[in-house]
């Protein structure tokens, strides 16, 4: 008797089945069986949701960074000097030398893409105490004044793919009114001395305005830095909050957005001595968190370097520069440690930093 051909019984498939059945091997295969194990509905959204926070801080970096760029263009009859040329023969761009790196006590220029560090916890819980025991800001008004000097290193804008660096630093003066006003003076500085230091410790009045913007009322809460709690669980949650992060994320994303919003923080607020105290107990809590060791920062003052470098951003160092004689922050230092082909930019190289001058209340 034949099998009709088009019958289950006479197809290939199901001979190569029933050869498979007789055989005792199993009609699936589980990732487990493989020895691979799938992350679970929780985790695939925590990953997705933990890229695009980290695409939309990104892209909030390199607005500001064209931000300061743009300043930069307009303050060019004040003699600013951009140390970058376009070559026509040449489609790619030259780079002038990236400010240099500064010398930290465990990690020289040379080392620091690699250098391990120590362990930071003895050293931020000292800088804790001493921020705690100091005298803070004399306050003469209700309105917070921040001078801050920075450099920031130009990407370049969607479609582009080489950089180019300002050399420049660029002071910024902001006053937060008790409205929640902000207004933001940008003028440029003067030169880096061949060490990298010997920022402008105040605006030149010859020096005309590169930008001055003001938001309007109730942009900011001006009273955020005075209204976190007093235990270092409330300031690290009232933190994450405002970050859009969790006490959850893994690896050191947490740790970053903590870094971040300690350093907007110092940007635009009076960052009383308590706050800064608590800053750093909070900190001493955290993953990934490193003692670079002692260091003259750009202003020629004494600081302490604390550096992160992040899973999801591991090609950056980032470092705290902290005063050991007041416990406040001196500025942020951004370095580049992995090569990037987009970049033409040698590694390691100083691709950002921001120092903070003064901040005080002022009328």
């Amino acid at each position: 008797m034949n099998h009709d051909d088009r019958s289950p019984e006479s197809s290939e498939s199901e001979l190569l089945r029933r050869a498979a059945k007789a055989a005792g091997l199993r009609q699936t295969i589980s990732p487990e069986l493989l020895g691979i194990e799938l992350e679970s509905a929780d985790e695939f959204l925590t990953r997705m949701r933990d890229n695009d926070r980290a695409e939309q801080e990104e892209s909030k970096s390199k607005a500001i960074r064209r931000r300061v760029l743009m300043a930069t263009g307009v303050a060019a009859a004040g003699s600013v000097l951009i140390l970058s040329v376009i070559q026509p023969w040449n489609t790619s761009t030259a780079i002038a030398d990236t400010p240099p790196i500064l010398n930290y006590q465990f990690a020289s220029p040379s080392k620091i893409a690699f250098a391990p560090g120590e362990d930071p916890v003895k050293d931020l819980l000292a800088l804790s105490k001493v921020a705690k025991s100091s005298s803070g800001t004399e306050t003469s008004g209700d309105v917070q004044h921040v001078l801050t000097n920075a450099l920031f290193a130009n990407i370049g804008d969607e479609g582009t793919s080489k950089s180019h660096t300002v050399q420049i630093p660029q002071i910024e003066e902001t006053w937060l009114r008790p409205d929640g006003s902000l207004r933001t003076v940008e003028r440029s500085g003067k030169p880096l001395s061949p060490d990298g230091r010997g920022l402008s410790v105040g605006a030149s009045p010859q020096q005309p305005d590169s930008a001055d913007e003001t938001e309007p009322k109730g942009s900011l809460d001006a009273n955020f830095v005075k209204s976190l709690p007093a235990s270092a669980d409330g300031v690290r949650a009232a933190l994450l909050k405002r970050a859009g992060c969790t006490a959850r994320d893994p690896g050191t994303l947490r740790s970053l957005c903590l870094y971040n919003q300690i350093a907007d923080l110092y940007s635009k607020y009076v960052i009383p001595p308590q706050v800064a105290s608590t800053f750093w107990k909070v900190l001493a809590k955290e993953r990934g968190f490193r003692l670079l060791g002692k260091v003259e920062d750009r202003a020629n003052r004494p600081g302490i370097g604390i550096s992160l470098i992040p899973t999801n951003r591991n090609q950056y160092r980032l470092v705290l520069i902290i005063s050991p004689l007041t416990g406040q922050l001196l500025g942020t230092e951004a370095i580049l440690i992995k090569q990037q082909k987009s970049l033409d930019v040698q590694t390691p190289a100083v691709m950002s930093f921001t120092a903070t001058i003064s901040a005080t209340y002022t009328k």
